[in-house]
């Protein structure tokens, strides 16, 4: 994963109902501690990277946000990674699985802590956008050596806590 925080707070964020938009961990329910992003990516917990998404029902219904969702839910990455809708109840878990029957991503019980991330994750991609694009290629670049993109372009993998206010 190249940033899994980045891209769906920055859309969830310009989504009109969203107040807030936090980057942070969640999915083991084990941890009593915060973890940092290090602890995250070491393997050695159960989390994944999640944006906690606070919004007003009556702007923005909660499967809109899961219709939103949607684009980011490739279900093909390691459990830091892992496309997850995190549900409070049993109607949240029957959304999910009517307005996305198709999904990849897994619904998991939101019966740990969401823990936020660390300061410079918060609005990580609308601090370095500019800079995003140079860096991946930067990346790509030295492991690709023959310079050419692979077609397809993978897809990058996120997820979302939805909460709401």
């Amino acid at each position: 994963g190249a940033g899994c925080f980045w891209s769906p707070q920055r859309k969830f964020t310009s989504v009109e109902g969203v107040s807030k938009v936090t980057a942070g961990f969640t999915g083991d329910p084990k941890l009593s501690r915060n973890p940092s992003y290090e602890l995250v990516c070491s393997g050695k917990t159960n989390l994944v990277e999640a944006v906690r998404i606070e919004y007003d029902d009556s702007v923005v219904s909660y499967e809109d946000l899961l219709l939103k969702f949607e684009d980011f839910a490739d279900g093909k990455r390691g459990r830091q990674y892992q496309a997850v809708v995190f549900t409070d109840s049993e109607e949240e878990k029957e959304a999910v699985l009517r307005v996305l029957p198709n999904t990849q991503a897994s619904v998991e019980s939101a019966d740990s802590t969401f823990w936020r991330a660390e300061k410079y994750h918060q609005d990580y991609y609308s601090k370095w956008a500019s800079r995003i694009p140079v860096v991946l290629l930067l990346l790509y670049a030295n492991a690709n050596p023959q310079g050419f993109l692979p077609d397809p372009v993978p897809k990058l993998s996120f997820y979302a806590y939805l909460v709401g206010i």
